[in-house]
């Protein structure tokens, strides 16, 4: 079977485009990358279920491009010199067409300021990160340790970016000795200080529909802050929620689907294996109006058997889960499938794994209700997939 990628590649061959590059349709009218995107959606849903009617139309982005709430930067180092690159290494183009204006300026000034470092001090920096809303920023500087040099460069540089752009309310420095590709690594090793905040809060707000969310600067967050109304709304209405309703939200970050969910359902167990996040999520939906039990836990097969065991009384009808890109472990779906839940919503940000996952819920005796692709990430070849799913009778 041809990857999702594969397809679009196809797709766009077949009318002239090209696809390369980490940002392939920045500079394409949108309306010809949604086009190719939808024809590509279709291909790849009738190739999983050998039928067309079960997938939807594709939910287009509202804000196409300026879009990323978060965006981020890679320094690799050569020598005495560095340079900007994104995640896998290829090179930035220093104005990108999806990032904020804002985060270039302030991109540009941090570029600055690091030039003007010593390099044996700027070898331990590894990552530029901006995160927040579309006007509230926080800066993440990552470093492979601290010590009182690096600090004080952590402090000069986000101040002097704070000049340059007056939204910049928080800063951080975030220690990762192993200097993963990974700008937030939640597994590295951490001995002594895993983080320094050098100005600002530790979380910022965000308001969905009518829910204000409480976000901590290190939790996940999805990058197209313009798009949730859009994704939480679907998510509410592929759930059928109901007031006798137990719904678990596996893989909850900082609680945005359990509490656009908390006043329909009777409880809300929310888990994730970030700690800092299960705080926010316990926050967020209790100031929701529901009632929560927040659980974190490294998410795996036995110790979540071992949670829904332990939870007395316990008879979830829904489940809601948003996984990492990497997609579930081994095993869990048939664990999960083995508790029957009534609905299923499961969301992906990697088309691949959601050929995979929908194999382990049929296997499971679960059909599939319903996809809708959502074009969560224009300019790119990504694509967000939300699929339902019910227990075969």
């Amino acid at each position: 079977m041809k990857s999702f990628q594969t397809i679009l590649v196809q797709e766009a061959q077949a009318v002239g485009m090209s696809v390369g590059g980490v940002e392939p349709f920045g500079d394409a009218p949108y309306h010809d990358e949604l086009k190719l995107k939808q024809a590509a959606v279709q291909r790849f849903s009738h190739e999983i279920l050998k039928k067309g009617d079960v997938c939807s139309a594709v939910v287009k982005a509202h804000r196409p491009r300026h879009y990323r709430s978060t965006s981020r930067r890679r320094i690799w180092h050569e020598g005495k010199r560095f340079t900007f690159v994104h995640g896998d290494g290829s090179r930035i183009s220093p104005r990108s067409p999806l990032e904020l204006l804002e985060h270039v300026k302030i991109y540009e000034s941090v570029g600055e300021s690091l030039a003007r470092l010593d390099h044996k001090v700027r070898a331990a920096f590894h990552h530029i990160v901006i995160r927040g809303t579309y006007s509230e920023y926080a800066l993440i500087i990552t470093t492979t340790h601290l010590d009182a040099e690096v600090v004080r460069a952590c402090r000069q540089i986000a101040l002097k970016a704070q000049k340059h752009v007056s939204m910049l309310k928080h800063a951080w420095i975030y220690v990762d000795e192993r200097r993963s590709r990974y700008y937030l690594e939640l597994e590295r090793p951490i001995q002594g200080i895993g983080s320094k905040k050098l100005f600002g809060a530790a979380a910022w707000k965000q308001a969905i529909d009518d829910i204000e969310y409480q976000v901590g600067i290190f939790s996940f967050s999805q990058i197209n802050l313009a798009m949730l109304p859009d994704f939480v709304n679907i998510i509410k209405t592929e759930a059928e929620p109901t007031s006798d309703d137990t719904v678990v939200d596996l893989y909850c970050g900082y609680g945005l689907l359990g509490a656009a969910l908390a006043k329909k359902v009777k409880k809300v167990i929310a888990i994730d294996q970030d700690k800092s996040g299960t705080a926010d999520a316990r926050y967020n939906i209790s100031r929701a109006g529901g009632r929560v039990n927040a659980i974190d836990m490294k998410i795996v097969p036995d110790a979540l058997s071992k949670v829904f065991l332990s939870v007395k009384q316990l008879h979830p009808c829904v489940l809601i889960l948003d996984p990492p890109r990497a997609g579930t472990p081994v095993g869990l779906i048939a664990e999960l499938a083995a508790h029957g839940f009534r609905r299923v919503v499961t969301a992906f940000c990697s088309a691949d794994e959601v050929r995979r996952s929908i194999a382990e819920w049929q296997s499971a005796k679960y059909n599939v209700e319903r996809i809708v692709p959502m074009d969560f990430f224009p300019g790119t070849a990504g694509m967000e997939f939300i699929v339902s799913l019910t227990q075969k009778s």
